[in-house]
């Protein structure tokens, strides 16, 4: 198909060139955002576009960075509720609630909601970025006060500034600075006070500490309004996100989350609490307002993947939890930095802007793909990785590394795939794991590093694919592609052990980690082995 030839107006010469300076300092800072193609649904092995020798090729990939937690966006269940809602219902409303966009299956997604977190009432809006828009503008007045933590989303942020409420902020999860806020915002005559905290921060994986922010909010008479985005469906004993895991739901007065990460990955954010505020929202918020209803299909596959969480099938939030705390005890000694709580999203700091991208290339050229995360995403002293881990990864091949962090399902089982319910089979597949962390990449002549999530357990007895965690790399190493094999020995001893291997002969496999606390030598030495291609002591 012929593409037109492209036609814009004139843009200002003045605003033109202030667009490419910034573009080019951000390129020259390692923060420029390159967005990677994907040409295959969302699960735990993904096809993605990069370029080889100039080329653009397709290449199959682990997927470590989507917020698919319960690997419910490809699910079968879900996928059929959409299209039955789509059948029934059509492609969308073409309106906005209050005039002629609300439907049967619009109340009935509020309602469950509403029952799941135990609250009075739900709204439903596009996105949770629209929620958090809504909500400060709608539900505070000039008179009133909101206290936010220094580290909640952009849209909180941008919410606040909609309002005309006094603005007070606190040091990340400071219960003692929240305290001198409240008593300033006391002083400053607030006649509502509202705290706001994400309940998981998305960037570190820190679970606010709750109990203290309720506690505190009793004292100073302050209502309590928690974003979960990346804790519903991830922690509490039934998913409901940070409230139920410190046991505080009750104590919460307003909560938002979101259909786009865990409960099936589409779109669609919403409001949940007590009915007057719930009612000021649909009166006031202008988001809700003045935005397209949900379309059906996206209902649809919200509602399937809150019953799949509802009903309790299988042990996703478990082994979501075993693959969280395995991976990030793993890491730890392995010697390096991590931050965050006990928690799927496991940002590995690095420090560095262009060495959190360049790593990040060089793990898609290894076949695992990660990000690199960078103001104005992260404060500018905080450069890393992320990793998002979800339960269900389940490659559909041999013929590329496994890594079942995530896998609940055997391999080739379409029946059960990416469903909630364990599998029952009893000629699961094992996965093949009695020769672990092979250091090569999918692409024999790629120039590449060892990746760091493969520095896992190797001696752990082989149970079963949903229970191992491993990464087994079928090919042997190419040691061409590195720029010596005396730099590969080095940074294997730095950063693998393994078992003995009947096919691989490398003096270095039975090499312990470090251990250390600060910022691992094997960080220094990928740093060294990027910016110089070859790390520069020899540490053997």
């Amino acid at each position: 198909m012929m593409k037109s030839a492209a036609s814009s107006a004139r843009i200002p010469s003045a605003y033109a060139k202030r667009i490419i300076s910034e573009l080019g300092n951000m390129k020259d800072a390692g923060t420029f955002k390159n967005e990677r193609v994907i040409s295959s649904s969302q699960e735990a092995v993904i096809t993605v576009k990069t370029t080889v020798d100039s080329q653009t090729v397709e290449k199959q990939v682990l997927n470590f960075c989507a917020n698919n937690y319960l690997g419910l966006a490809n699910d079968p269940k879900i996928i059929a509720k959409a299209h039955e809602y789509l059948d029934k219902y059509g492609n969308g409303l073409s309106s906005v609630r209050f005039i002629c966009g609300t439907q049967t299956i619009h109340k009935n997604l509020e309602d469950k909601l509403s029952s799941f977190y135990g609250k009075e009432d739900t709204i439903l809006y596009s996105s949770c970025f629209d929620a958090n828009a809504s909500i400060f503008e709608a539900l505070l007045t000039d008179k009133d006060a909101v206290i936010s933590d220094s580290l909640n989303h952009a849209s909180i942020i941008d919410g606040i500034r909609l309002s005309k409420a006094k603005r007070f902020r606190y040091k990340n999860c400071d219960l003692a600075d929240l305290e001198a806020q409240l008593v300033l915002a006391d002083q400053a005559g607030a006649q509502v006070k509202m705290i706001v905290t994400d309940g998981v921060f998305s960037m570190d994986g820190k679970i606010a500490p709750l109990v203290g922010i309720c506690d505190l909010a009793d004292k100073y008479d302050a209502m309590v309004f928690v974003d979960d985005c990346h804790a519903t469906g991830v922690i509490g004993k039934s998913g409901k996100g940070s409230g139920e895991y410190y046991g505080v739901m009750d104590r919460i007065h307003l909560i938002n989350s979101t259909l786009g990460k865990s409960l099936g990955g589409a779109s669609g954010g919403y409001t949940t609490g007590d009915k007057l505020s719930i009612a000021m929202l649909r009166n006031r918020g202008r988001p809700y307002l003045f935005s397209n209803t949900l379309a059906p299909s996206v209902v649809g596959g919200g509602e399937a993947a809150l019953d799949l969480l509802l009903s309790g099938s299988g042990d996703g939030l478990k082994r979501l939890q075993d693959n969280t705390t395995k991976f990030r005890t793993e890491m730890k000694k392995a010697g390096f930095v991590l931050k965050g709580d006990d928690h799927p999203i496991v940002p590995i700091m690095l420090g560095d802007a262009k060495l959190a991208s360049q790593f990040a290339d060089e793990m898609l050229n290894l076949g695992i793909y990660v990000i690199g995360f960078s103001y104005p995403v992260v404060p500018k002293e905080s450069m890393w990785p992320k990793k998002s881990h979800s339960f269900n990864l389940d490659p559909p091949t041999s013929s590329i590394p496994s890594c079942s962090t995530n896998s609940t399902t055997p391999t080739n089982s379409p029946s059960n795939k990416h469903s909630l319910a364990p599998s029952t089979s009893s000629n699961s597949k094992k996965p093949a794991v009695s020769k672990l962390k092979r250091f090569n990449s999918l692409n024999s002549s790629s120039n590449s590093l060892p990746p760091f999530c493969s520095i896992l357990p190797s001696k752990t007895p082989p149970l079963n694919q949903s229970d191992h965690f491993s990464i087994d790399f079928f090919k042997k190493p190419q040691l061409s592609s590195f720029s010596s094999k005396k730099s590969y020995k080095v940074l294997k001893k730095k950063l693998f052990f393994d078992d003995k291997s009947d096919d691989f002969d490398d003096p270095f496999l039975n090499a312990q980690p470090p251990f250390n606390s600060q910022i691992s030598e094997a960080t220094d030495l990928i740093r060294n082995a990027i910016e110089n291609g070859k790390p520069d002591v020899d540490l053997r």
